[in-house]
C-alpha cells in the first residue's frame, strides 16, 4: 500500500494503520516472551486486540481508498478526439497530427521531417440501415436493427 497514490488528507490513514500493525507486533512479542514478568498480561492483552482491530480496519480502508483513487481510462468521444499519433511511411518518424475538423476541410499536415503531406480524419462506425454507432461492437451484427456489418475487424475495440 505504499506505492499507491493517497490524496494529503488520506495519507494519515496509511502510517497509523503501519502503526498500528508495529505496535500490535511489539506487544504479542511482550505478551509470549514475558508473560510470566507481568501480572496484569489481561489489559496488555486488551491493548494488542484493539491495535490489532485498527490495523485491520485500516487494511481495508486503505483497500478502499486505492480503490477510489484509481485513474480510470474511458474511451474518448470521437468528437473529443483532436490529434493522432501516428509513425509518416516515408521516413518512419513518429509524431503528432491534427486531424481534420469535418468531411470538407481540406488542411493538410506534413511530415517536421521529410515533409510528406497527409491528411487525416476520424470517423465513428456506423449501421447502413439505422445509423447506429458501431464504435467497439466486436459482433458480426448491428445492435439495434440486427443487420449484418460484416466481419469484425481483428483489431476491433483496440
Amino acid at each position: 500500500m505504499t506505492t499507491c497514490s493517497f490524496s494529503r488528507g488520506q495519507r494519515w490513514v496509511r502510517w497509523v494503520t503501519i502503526g498500528a500493525a508495529v505496535v500490535t507486533a511489539l506487544l504479542l512479542d511482550v505478551l509470549v516472551v514475558g508473560r510470566d514478568r507481568w501480572d496484569d498480561v489481561d489489559q496488555l492483552a486488551s491493548v494488542a486486540g484493539a491495535t490489532g482491530i485498527i490495523a485491520g480496519c485500516g487494511s481495508l480502508a486503505l483497500l478502499v481508498l486505492a480503490r477510489l483513487n484509481r485513474n480510470i481510462e474511458r474511451a474518448p468521444v470521437i468528437s473529443e478526439i483532436r490529434e493522432l499519433t501516428l509513425v509518416c511511411p516515408s521516413c518512419k518518424r513518429k509524431q503528432v497530427v491534427a486531424l481534420a475538423r469535418d468531411a470538407n476541410d481540406t488542411s493538410a499536415n506534413s511530415c517536421t521531417n521529410c515533409g510528406l503531406r497527409f491528411h487525416v480524419r476520424v470517423e465513428e462506425p456506423r449501421c447502413p440501415k439505422c445509423d447506429y454507432v458501431l464504435l467497439m461492437l466486436r459482433s458480426d451484427r448491428c445492435p439495434e436493427c440486427g443487420t449484418l456489418i460484416g466481419a469484425v475487424p481483428a483489431n476491433a475495440g483496440v
